[in-house]
């Protein structure tokens, strides 16, 4: 069977807008998801880098506090788990067993977590054929070694994702198409079959 790799920040877990709800009161922020239009968007707000990295993983202390990016994830990896296995691929800065309870509290199939210094390193993974992730940088770099990414579409990566041009990187509007995309091509997503 072939392996998809997920990421877990921006892609499975909602921490943009738990992030926006601890600014609010931290920072004085007055933003919405849609106004994240950039990866690094601490900037966006002026906040040192350092600043933003304690408070995520002050969010992450608190992993009850983090929804999902869609409420459908559970399951459709279940559903995808009978067709693929399933590794979580992360350069979370939340600790491991929180974002391992994370997990298990809501539901989410995995056959085994690997945890990244750097997002960029993501495509290092061994045994991932393709990797659904939320961050441009990571799609393109793993894009350009051949291999295929599903970019789950978010204003941080919209600008990205519409002018994307290297047939390795399939953009998904939402979970409803990672899904499609995964369970309704006939010969895979490498052009084997996927089981």
């Amino acid at each position: 069977m072939e392996t998809i790799g997920i990421d877990v920040d921006g892609t499975i877990a909602d921490v943009v807008n738990a992030w926006l709800r601890m600014a609010r009161e931290k920072f004085a922020v007055n933003a919405n998801k849609s106004d994240i239009i950039k990866y690094d968007f601490w900037e966006l707000f002026d906040i040192p880098r350092e600043r933003w990295f304690e408070t995520f993983k002050e969010l992450w202390n608190n992993p009850d506090n983090i929804g999902l990016e869609s409420e459908r994830i559970p399951e459709i990896l279940h559903a995808l788990h009978s067709r693929y296995n399933i590794s979580i691929v992360t350069a979370t800065v939340g600790e491991q067993a929180k974002v391992r309870y994370w997990l298990q509290r809501n539901g989410i199939e995995y056959d085994n977590i690997i945890f990244m210094q750097n997002a960029l390193e993501k495509g290092n993974a061994d045994g991932i054929s393709i990797y659904v992730d939320d961050y441009a940088g990571v799609a393109s770099r793993i894009a350009s070694s051949g291999r295929k990414v599903i970019l789950l579409s978010q204003p941080w990566n919209a600008e990205f994702a519409n002018n994307n041009k290297n047939p390795n990187v399939i953009v998904a509007k939402n979970w409803d198409d990672v899904e499609r995309i995964l369970t309704h091509t006939k010969t895979g997503v490498n052009g084997r079959p996927s089981r």
